[in-house]
């Protein structure tokens, strides 16, 4: 199985620490999936990894070849950029 790195870059977000709202600092996070992987598996992932609350919601973008940066909405999107 051929793997793939998805980084995952998160600008500053609010967190729940014993019951008070804490502002965290964007930061990065990669790991390696498979061409198995989908939108709902990332975002389980990050939602789980950045502990993102009920009313936080996630949206995912992606780098063109040209240098821009394109919103992630359906699944054959992460399928193009597996075989490229």
């Amino acid at each position: 199985m051929d793997a793939f790195r998805v980084e995952v870059s998160v600008q500053s977000y609010s967190d729940i620490v014993d019951g008070r709202k804490v502002c965290r600092k964007g930061r990065t996070w990669s790991f390696l999936v498979g061409h198995d992987f989908s939108i709902n598996d990332l975002r389980q992932a990050v939602e789980g990894y950045y502990n993102l609350g009920d009313n936080q919601r996630m949206t995912a973008w992606y780098r063109s070849e040209d240098d821009d940066y394109i919103p992630l909405i359906c699944e054959s999107e992460i399928m193009q950029l597996f075989d490229s």
